[in-house]
C-alpha cells in the first residue's frame, strides 16, 4: 500500500495571514477630525457648552482618542479603563459621581455622548487638555 503524500494547506495558512492584518486594524491608527462622527461630536460639545475655540482641539483629540466614537473602551488603562469619545479614565469615577454627571458606573459615559462631553468638559475646566496629552497630542 502507498503512503500518502502529505498535504500543505496553503490556503487556509494565506487566509490566516491575511486576516491578521485588516484594513480595520490598519484605519484604526489614523483619524479624520473632520469625519462626520467628530463632526456631530463638537456640535453635542457646543451644544452642552463648550467654548466654540475648543472645538477643533476636541475633534482631534476625540479622533485620535477613539475615532470619535461614543462606545470606545480600552480596558488596557489603569483604574478600570478608559471610557466614550473622550476616553476618561476610570480615576475620575468619584469626581465625576459628586458633580452629578454620572451616578455610578463609568459605562454610563458609554451610553450617553452627553455625559461623556459633560464629563470631559468637567475635567477640561479643572485641567485644561493635560489629561489628554499623550505622545500624540495634537
Amino acid at each position: 500500500m502507498a503512503t500518502p503524500k502529505p498535504r500543505l494547506y496553503l490556503p487556509i495558512i494565506a487566509a490566516t495571514m491575511l486576516t491578521l492584518t485588516t484594513p480595520t486594524q490598519a484605519a484604526a491608527r489614523y483619524y479624520n477630525p473632520d469625519s462626520a462622527e467628530c463632526r456631530n461630536l463638537a456640535r453635542q460639545a457646543a451644544a452642552i457648552g463648550w467654548p466654540r475655540r475648543e472645538l477643533a482641539t476636541l475633534k482631534r483629540i476625540a479622533g485620535r482618542e477613539s475615532l470619535c466614537s461614543n462606545l470606545a473602551y480600552n480596558a488596557r488603562d489603569p483604574y478600570g479603563g478608559s471610557y466614550c469619545a473622550m476616553q476618561i479614565n476610570g480615576s475620575n469615577r468619584g469626581y465625576l459621581i459628586r458633580e452629578r454627571i454620572i451616578r455610578n458606573d463609568m459605562e454610563e459615559l458609554r451610553a450617553s455622548p452627553t455625559k461623556c462631553l459633560k464629563a470631559a468638559l468637567a475635567l477640561w475646566r479643572l485641567y485644561g487638555w493635560r489629561p489628554w496629552n499623550g505622545a500624540s497630542h495634537a
